[in-house]
């Protein structure tokens, strides 16, 4: 029996683990400390770079957005959720490392229209989060947003928000939570057309400008609310 126990205990090593379990304890680690198994074998290294727990979520930017460019050239098919700060300017080229129809959740400081362009063919996308208070709402925001029907969080904030965005985003009808935050809204009465979003239970609406104007829906009218906030002439 001390020779079976010990033959046991030879082998219990984390060497003898398949590949699936070996990716659960590197994920455990998570990806700074895991990133010491490049090192540590062939093996190892393949395991790293495929297994999706590690690679669910990825965030692209200082201090070092070209060699986290180069590794999401790697691992972007493995990627559900993508963070890009204002540091990253090849956006179009980031985006193209990703898998369409695995992308879920998109976070943007800085928005360019090349990458807007493409947001229609990540037509799976249920979060969206774009844009600064200092920045221009990139063109072509309205067609993609109609090019997302599995859109369920939307949050905008940009320097103006177009009656041509508003009225896109009030025929979202699948959102559950929205946030808009402009200087001032092109056309204040168009955000009343957000009533049209049945399945709304969360709004926030904040005009930062001196001179905004909002022309809010009515809570009442959204069946689903549960929160419903309104600011107006305030930046904080």
């Amino acid at each position: 029996m001390a020779a079976a126990a010990a033959k046991c205990g030879a082998m219990a090593t984390i060497e003898h683990l398949p590949d699936s379990l070996l990716g659960t304890v590197l994920a455990c680690l998570g990806k700074d400390r895991a990133a010491a198994a490049l090192l540590v074998s062939k093996r190892w290294h393949r395991v790293f770079l495929s297994d999706p727990a590690l690679w669910r979520q990825f965030s692209i930017g200082h201090p070092a957005p070209v060699l986290q460019l180069a590794l999401l050239q790697r691992v972007g098919g493995l990627v559900s959720s993508l963070s890009i700060d204002n540091t990253v300017e090849q956006q179009a080229e980031v985006v193209a490392c990703l898998q369409p129809a695995r992308l879920q959740d998109l976070l943007l400081w800085h928005a360019e229209p090349q990458l807007v362009a493409a947001l229609p063919r990540f037509s799976n996308l249920t979060l969206l989060c774009i844009g600064t208070i200092e920045d221009d709402m990139p063109a072509g925001m309205d067609v993609a947003l109609l090019a997302l029907p599995h859109l369920r969080n939307l949050s905008l904030t940009n320097s103006s928000i177009a009656e041509t965005v508003a009225a896109a985003v009030a025929t979202c009808a699948q959102l559950t939570q929205l946030w808009l935050r402009t200087d001032r809204f092109e056309q204040p009465r168009a955000l009343r057309q957000l009533t049209r979003l049945c399945q709304l239970n969360s709004i926030s609406l904040l005009a930062a400008g001196e001179d905004a104007c909002l022309h809010a829906p009515e809570p009442a009218l959204l069946p689903a609310l549960e929160t419903f906030e309104l600011r107006r002439n305030a930046r904080s």
